[in-house]
Order: C-alpha cells, then structure tokens, then sequence
C-alpha cells in the first residue's frame, strides 16, 4: 500500500506567480484531515511535501494543508516537524557545499544584476536564480550550467520555467524522500510521489508510485506510472485520489 503520498509546490500545488487555488486546497486538506500516520494501514495514506522552495515557504504551504506530518524543503536537504516546530538539516549537509554553493550564488548575482531576476536569498543549501518567465531563464541557465562545470563539476544543476536550481547531487529529492521514508521506518516502496519538473526525476524513479500533473515537462510525464489529466493542484488531488484507489484494491481479500 501507498502510505505516504509527497507532493511538489511549484507547477503541483502552485503556480509561480499565480493566486493559489484556494478551493482546492481546501479539498485536498480535507482528504488529508481522514489520513492516518505514516506506516499504518489506512486508506488515505499520510500527506506531504518536497520542494525546492526555502523553509518559510514549504512551512507556510504545511500550514495551508493543516499537515502533521514532517516535510521536505530546499529538495529535502531540510526537514520540518509541523507538530513539533522543528527543522533538522540532512546528515550529508557539510561545510564543504555550503561553500562551493555560496561561490554559485556570487556569480549568480553578478549575473542577475540589472535584471528582472533575481538570487532566492533565503536557501543556504541551495543556489537559485528565479524570474517571472522562461525566457531568461533559458538565457542563463547556459551561464550557470557552464560555471558550475568548470567550477564546481561535482554540483549539479536544473532548470524549471521560472529558476536555475544548483545543488549537491546527495542533497536531491531522491535522497529526500529516502531520508523522510525511512525516518518512519518505510519502505520507498510504499511512497508516492507527485513532481513536474527534470528535478523531480530521481524522487520518481524510486519511489513506489510515481505521478505527473498535466503541465509537467514531457519527459517526466513519459517516465510515471501515472499522468493526471489535470494541471497543477488539479492533478495532484486526481493523483491523491488515485493512490486512495490504489489502496482500496490492494486492501480487497485475495489482491
């Protein structure tokens, strides 16, 4: 059975840039509200999140959802305990990344100046130019990708339609929901997990269950077990839905 179900923000819950759509927010809440807590047999298996957004956002987001259960930020190189107020940084965090992505992030701002992007402050993990469109993200994504080869060849960098994204390759949301499974004693297999970008790769290709929204890139939505037909929250609710489904079937005597 699906026990825990993880979910993006941008381009899943959200959309950059765009109000939130607060009804269906609310609907998801209201599935995770009949939820039970990670490893048990209930139907309506624990909800969560793994994103690439800083902590005040991802907790802000935890809020929203009125979650319980802990959740991923900077792309799991974080943790957050809603109940507990508690953040605790992964293990493989260490001085070293934090100061080739500090490097990064200096040549991302000399790269951004007098521009319309703009350095996400906030990460320490992570390095992050962001933008309104894709258009110049397109542009310096090229830059960055060239920088951190030659610079940092052990870095590895994304691109989605609003950021170019840097991180350590042992601090991806492969290995964030790995560390947030097995801090309930889960399997992998017994996950699943809902992303739209090349960056959601990883976490997708090992976890039990794999979903993608309609929006997402279409190399992603080729690699899933599961494409929604709807776009953004609409297909994560679908996706929520269909692993509430899963469970039913899996759950009949004699499946």
């Amino acid at each position: 059975m699906i026990r825990l179900f993880i979910s993006d923000i941008d381009g899943c819950l959200a959309t950059p840039y765009q109000p939130f759509e607060l009804d269906k927010l609310a609907e998801i809440r209201q599935l995770v509200e009949q939820a039970g807590l990670p490893g048990t047999d209930d139907i309506v298996p624990s909800f969560s999140i793994c994103s690439g957004r800083p902590y005040t956002y991802v907790e802000a987001m935890s809020q929203v959802l009125g979650l319980t259960t802990p959740v991923l930020f900077e792309s799991g190189a974080g943790m957050f305990d809603p109940v507990a107020a508690q953040r605790t940084w992964h293990p493989d965090v260490d001085k070293t990344t934090l100061e080739e992505i500090s490097h990064v992030k200096s040549f991302m701002k000399r790269l951004a100046k007098n521009t319309v992007m703009m350095v996400d402050l906030a990460k320490q993990t992570q390095a992050s130019v962001v933008a309104p469109g894709p258009e110049p993200i397109e542009a310096i994504f090229r830059e960055v990708q060239a920088f951190v080869s030659l610079r940092h060849p052990g870095l590895e960098t994304f691109q989605t339609l609003h950021s170019v994204d840097v991180l350590a390759p042992h601090l991806t949301k492969q290995a964030g929901v790995q560390w947030l499974a097995s801090s309930f004693d889960l399997d992998i297999s017994e996950v699943a997990f809902i992303g739209d970008s090349e960056g959601d790769l990883g976490a997708l290709q090992v976890v039990g269950r794999s979903y993608a929204p309609s929006n997402a890139n279409i190399i992603v939505r080729e690699k899933v077990d599961v494409a929604t037909v709807g776009p953004d929250v609409v297909g994560v609710m679908e996706a929520y839905q269909e692993a509430i489904q899963f469970n039913q079937q899996t759950k009949r005597p004699g499946i």
